[in-house]
């Protein structure tokens, strides 16, 4: 696979002295072998001066990899804790989307981060009402969506549960966010007429009169 990267110095030297990475004369680049144990090589070399990101015509199955390729824009303050593999690879065994993979990642770094006064061992032992205490605080904070609370009580549910193997952590108490009630938007009569008036095919004009006169929205 080619490296690609804005010209740097301090890149190409260690690209140079590369255990993985090739220069290869008629091409003009440095490529790399596609197995993980040389991307992950090529991330410790690269950690003091760049990222590493892939292309994402790439699929990545080696979840140790692909937490290190995530985790490299999170800040490693102290105390930080990187997301424990056996979660990540529970998600992607049980066929989850890389999308919703990645979120759950995100947001059960989000719990670790909140908790990394304590030990991992400490946090593995919660109760449901430490665990509720947490996202009591996110609803209260005002600034996150009803969604987005729900997406981290189901991410840290799955890691208690289906991880963890802690079956009794049901979290039936943990405050839910109910979604506030929306009026549906309705068309003013002015937007109606815009929409006609722009529709030129006699057929699709008609079936829009005939929609909005039987109330279809």
């Amino acid at each position: 696979m080619q490296l690609s990267y804005p010209y740097s110095k301090e890149i190409y030297a260690v690209l140079k002295k590369s255990q993985v990475a090739q220069w290869l004369n008629y091409m003009q680049c440095f490529v790399i072998s596609t197995e993980s144990s040389s991307f992950h090589t090529l991330l410790t070399e690269l950690e003091p001066v760049a990222q590493l990101w892939l292309a994402q015509t790439m699929q990545v199955k080696d979840m140790s990899l692909q937490a290190r390729l995530w985790e490299q824009s999170y800040s490693k303050r102290d105390g930080y804790m990187p997301c424990p593999l056996p979660y990540l690879e529970k998600l992607f065994l049980l066929n989850y989307s890389l999308s919703t993979i990645r979120t759950y990642h995100s947001l059960l770094l989000r719990f670790l981060d909140a908790h990394k006064a304590k030990v991992l061992e400490v946090i593995h032992k919660f109760s449901e009402e430490e665990i509720n205490a947490y996202h009591r605080q996110m609803v209260q904070a005002g600034t996150y969506s009803v969604s987005f609370v729900n997406q981290s009580i189901n991410a840290v549910k799955f890691y208690y549960q289906r991880v963890l193997l802690r079956h009794e952590v049901q979290l039936n108490q943990v405050e839910r966010p109910e979604k506030p009630e929306r009026l549906p938007q309705v068309l003013s009569k002015q937007d109606v007429l815009k929409i006609l008036t722009v529709t030129e095919n006699l057929k699709h004009r008609c079936l829009l009169q005939l929609l909005y006169a039987g109330g279809c929205e």
